[in-house]
């Protein structure tokens, strides 16, 4: 049933995106495609966050995926399927399917909001509906702090809270912009954890962003 309901709940979100794939002479279809964090850590172990979409002005289908790997296994993994529409200056409303593959199989209804809060923090809140009476939400945020035309400093920070787990992750990464579309860093990551069990933990990243 819960398959089921996932094939439907899919086909009628690329049914209401459809209008996405449509183009003209004054809104032509564009896509994007941004790797924001793809690094190795000092414990071994490999990160990614990357975010896709195509569309206009008016509306735009995403695909988000972050995760990670270790010792050769992936410890956890997400994709998200959204559908995206401007509600206000700098501010879309997203909604869609978020499935987790690791740890668990689960999958989760998606609302949330993406935008540009004051000072110009690139924000990301969410709200996700999932099985069993699950509920959990989701707030990020970054910041880019430009040292000079190529030394860039962003710092991010995460908190994931809801039924079964919760933890706040800070970050800062300090970028060199070789392009514009092409941005090696290094920096530290911390990260607390009260559920499952209550964990913490500290790591020197390196990695790329990018995008096209």
């Amino acid at each position: 049933m819960k398959s089921v309901m996932k094939t439907i709940f899919i086909g009628l979100l690329f049914l209401f995106s459809l209008p996405v794939l449509a183009s003209s002479e004054h809104n032509p279809l564009l896509s994007k495609v941004m790797i924001d964090q793809l690094e190795l850590s000092d414990d071994s172990a490999h990160n990614w966050e990357a975010q896709a979409w195509i569309g206009n002005d008016a509306q735009k289908l995403w695909l988000k995926t972050e995760g990670e790997r270790e010792n050769q296994h992936t410890k956890n993994a997400e994709f998200q399927l959204l559908y995206d529409k401007p509600i206000a200056e700098f501010w879309d409303l997203q909604v869609g399917w978020r499935q987790d593959i690791k740890p668990e199989s689960r999958n989760w209804l998606t609302l949330g909001v993406q935008g540009l809060a004051p000072y110009w923090i690139e924000s990301n809140l969410a709200l996700f509906v999932g099985e069993n009476n699950r509920v959990a939400v989701r707030a990020k945020g970054e910041y880019e702090f430009l040292i000079t035309q190529r030394w860039i400093l962003i710092p991010d920070v995460e908190l994931n809270a809801g039924n079964v787990m919760a933890d706040l992750q800070l970050g800062v990464r300090l970028h060199y912009l070789i392009v514009r579309e092409f941005m090696p860093y290094v920096g530290i990551q911390w990260e607390k954890t009260w559920k499952p069990e209550a964990d913490e933990s500290g790591a020197v990243v390196m990695g790329v962003r990018m995008w096209f």
